[in-house]
């Protein structure tokens, strides 16, 4: 029997993207009474209830499980994927996690699915990402983690195999992870980061991070993020400080944290105000302090 297969979806202010999302998974080579989609509305003003209802039709009449909750605010997306890892159909074998900005190609569940048959050890595969709109670009590889500066890279997306960590627009993850190895995604990082955790996370319990660029899905590089420069750059300093004192090595945590708090903030703030944006400047510091001192999940 194919595996069961259920995708966890927040969405913010996706009316656009959300229908052509769930029309790609109708359109996936996979049973779809095999299928089940579970959204979180992390409180979104447009009309993505309504496209999530009308979708949602289209989909039953075919088999597929539906459920959306709306919590009526942003929780941030970690907190919305664990709110819908709750409510898994207990058949489970496979958590497909999704960002609301992507199109599966029609083979990109069975590719896959290929790859866990290939390699017995993978607890979470990834695909190569291609730009959304030509679906030909390349956009995401397998990531890599610096062995000094815990700064976060890709290798290169032509070569399958096991990596650091995978760009969490699209993943697919057994269930066993969460039902039985209690994995669930950091709620302390609220924006960023929570995909790069859960997977060194799996790694520490003995799985692989396993990159399959046969596999292919579209991604809208950047929409589901507030455009503001002080949220977006307050969520990745804070981040990656997370990072480097949680997962790093002694070498990661040397490279990261002794820099930054002696040099790097203070030379972001210069930057920042040098380039006329005073707002920015006090962000380093903020978020510096904000780590020390626990101040973790939404804070700006």
């Amino acid at each position: 029997m194919p595996p069961f297969i259920t995708a966890i979806v927040p969405v913010w202010n996706g009316g656009r993207f959300i229908r052509p999302l769930l029309e790609s998974l109708l359109d996936s080579n996979h049973p779809k009474n095999r299928l089940a989609v579970l959204i979180c509305d992390n409180g979104s003003a447009d009309d993505s209830l309504r496209e999530i209802d009308d979708s949602f039709r289209r989909l039953r009449l075919q088999g597929v499980f539906c459920r959306v909750i709306s919590p009526g605010k942003n929780l941030g997306v970690p907190r919305a994927y664990n709110l819908l890892l709750a409510g898994l159909p207990p058949q489970t074998d496979y958590v497909l996690r999704l960002d609301q900005d992507v199109l599966l190609e029609r083979e990109a569940l069975p590719g896959m699915l290929e790859a866990f048959e290939s390699r017995r050890n993978a607890g979470i595969v990834g695909p190569m990402f291609v730009d959304y709109e030509s679906g030909e670009k390349t956009v995401h590889g397998p990531g890599r983690l610096s062995a000094w500066r815990m700064k976060i890279g890709q290798g290169d997306p032509r070569i399958p195999g096991p990596c650091d960590w995978l760009h969490g627009a699209a993943m697919l993850i057994r269930a066993d992870l969460f039902t039985r190895g209690g994995l669930r995604f950091s709620e302390d990082y609220f924006l960023y980061y929570d995909d790069t955790v859960i997977c060194l996370e799996a790694r520490a319990l003995g799985r692989d991070v396993v990159y399959w660029p046969s596999a292919k899905v579209r991604h809208a590089v950047s929409t589901t993020r507030d455009k503001s420069s002080r949220r977006r750059m307050y969520y990745s300093v804070r981040g990656r400080l997370l990072l480097a004192a949680r997962h790093g090595s002694w070498k990661q945590k040397l490279g990261c944290l002794v820099p930054f708090f002696f040099i790097g903030c203070h030379w972001n703030a210069l930057r920042s105000a040098i380039a006329g944006h005073p707002d920015l400047a006090i962000i380093p510091y903020l978020a510096g302090f904000d780590y020390l001192t626990s101040r973790l999940g939404k804070r700006l």
